[in-house]
């Protein structure tokens, strides 16, 4: 309702040097169209959203599970539109449209440069915004996205405990990330996500690169802390070798309750790798998490970019992160917006 009266009830126009919302806008784009195709484009479930560079595909129709991606119209791929936080077309083209059951944090990296802290936009419980530990080393990209191209990190400034009791109470998790890449040979595994306290204690992660220097950096892994694993989240789930590319990419990690673990690259189920390890380990599973998240620890914070301890660094560009305590199907994870 609140959006529907910002739309029939525009406020007098303010000095553009004091414009909260878009400051940049092409002819055509939400700031120029008439009210009524503003707010039929701003409900349309199918229409762009975030982040702006999808995968080529074809626009899915109503009812179809299986579409992947949708391709802006000619005049929406020409246009560069700036957003800003707290705007109206943030929330409705980022957050109103994605899906919000079992939403517990999202990110989208939409902050000024400058800027000390990235915001939990998801609306969902006390806001888990994060802390930069060195903003001069985050470039923020034109259009959205941020940029790390030096060891640093993005924590929480407190215990992560809606992403602790949202987890906790369903035994599912959904952990989803728009990034680019800076390479394709840092491991460790480089800490793209984290919800942990050091390198031997986790809740979950979610890496790029094993930590052999014998196995692959190209790749994704996922450790996630059960009943039935290590509390480092082992035995793991990676991909197998040259799945991680330094381009825009789409990952998914979903665990439903039942165990079941899939990782999703650009909304393609991946086939679990298989590598070596110690006769009296096992360090890698084929799918199956088994186990309940109740030895789960509540004082862990969330960080982005390494781990607290600051020697797991993931260099490389973030447009959104977002945290489900709800297990979805790949049609659902992998679309974007989540649908």
């Amino acid at each position: 309702m609140e959006n529907w009266f910002r739309l029939q009830t525009p406020p007098p126009e303010p000095f553009p040097t004091q414009l909260p919302g878009i400051t940049v806008a092409l002819p055509d784009t939400p700031a120029r169209l008439s009210r009524s195709t503003a707010l039929r484009r701003a409900f349309d479930v199918f229409r762009p959203s975030y982040p702006p560079a999808l995968p080529p595909a074809a626009a899915p129709q109503p009812g179809d599970e299986s579409a992947f991606s949708y391709v802006p119209p000619p005049e929406v791929q020409r246009a560069t539109l700036v957003w800003q936080p707290r705007s109206l077309f943030v929330s409705q083209s980022v957050v109103g449209q994605r899906v919000q059951r079992g939403l517990l944090a999202l990110y989208v990296f939409q902050e000024a440069p400058g800027a000390r802290t990235v915001r939990d936009v998801s609306g969902v419980g006390p806001e888990l915004s994060l802390t930069i530990r060195d903003p001069n080393r985050v470039t923020w990209l034109p259009g959205g996205g941020a940029q790390i191209s030096a060891p640093n990190r993005m924590s929480s400034a407190q215990a992560a405990t809606k992403l602790f009791d949202g987890c906790r109470a369903t035994n599912a998790i959904t952990i989803e990330a728009w990034v680019r890449p800076a390479n394709i040979t840092q491991r460790g595994p480089a800490r793209i996500i984290s919800l942990s306290a050091d390198t031997n204690r986790r809740n979950v992660t979610l890496g790029q690169g094993l930590r052999d220097t014998n196995l692959p950096a190209d790749v994704y892994e996922v450790r996630l802390r059960t009943s039935s694993t290590s509390q480092n989240g082992r035995p793991a789930l990676a991909t197998t070798a040259s799945s991680a590319r330094t381009e825009l990419t789409h990952i998914v990690f979903t665990r439903t309750s039942d165990g079941t673990a899939t990782l999703y690259i650009n909304g393609v189920a991946q086939v679990p790798g298989s590598y070596p390890t110690p006769p009296d380990e096992q360090h890698y599973h084929q799918g199956q998490v088994l186990g309940t998240f109740q030895n789960w620890e509540r004082t862990f914070r969330l960080h982005l970019g390494n781990e607290l301890t600051d020697d797991r660094p993931w260099l490389g560009e973030y447009y959104l992160v977002a945290l489900y305590n709800q297990a979805f199907s790949h049609c659902r994870s992998a679309a974007s917006p989540i649908c």
